[in-house]
């Protein structure tokens, strides 16, 4: 049962991981070696680098009233701030 448990956490934390450069099975064999509390850390601590790098890339979209604050990842076919829905 723990075990089950310990795969669904390492799951979990690979669909967190999924959009990140190792990707989906990247950190989920990483939160399988390393525990899924210390991988979780890790992509806590570099969300905001991660944020800037995809802003960089054109891959987030934010409207200028929410510049300033933390956006997730749009569809590019939407075209519109995934904080409060206005179109970009």
């Amino acid at each position: 049962m723990l075990v089950i448990v310990y795969l669904i956490l390492c799951f979990v934390i690979g669909i967190a991981g999924r959009r990140r450069r190792l990707g989906f099975f990247g950190f989920f064999l990483l939160s399988v070696l390393l525990t899924p509390v210390v991988t979780l850390g890790w992509l806590l601590i570099t969300h905001r680098r991660f944020l800037a790098r995809e802003v960089g890339a054109g891959h987030l979209i934010i409207c200028a009233d929410c510049a300033g604050i933390e956006a997730r990842a749009a569809a590019a076919m939407h075209q519109r701030c995934i904080r409060c829905g206005a179109p970009v």
